[in-house]
């Protein structure tokens, strides 16, 4: 971080649109599960949304979104 605070969220959700996952802790990632139980192989949407202060400067825009296709 170099002294910056960052804000950070992410979100997943499935094909219904559904959240099943979120974190603002950026060194956590999805383990592929939804309460505790394994999600099925499919096509899941993240979002992640960041911030700082303004003379911090971010070489991407944010929120970022995209898929993620979940393989066993």
């Amino acid at each position: 971080k170099n002294g910056v605070e960052i804000t950070f969220q992410m979100l997943i959700f499935n094909k219904w649109g559904e959240q099943i996952f979120s974190t603002n802790n950026i060194t956590k990632g999805w383990d592929g599960t939804y309460k505790g139980v394994i999600c099925p192989e499919d096509l899941y949407t993240w979002t992640i949304t960041f911030s700082a202060p303004g003379n911090y400067k971010f070489l991407q825009k944010s929120p970022q979104s995209g898929n993620v296709m979940l393989l066993k």
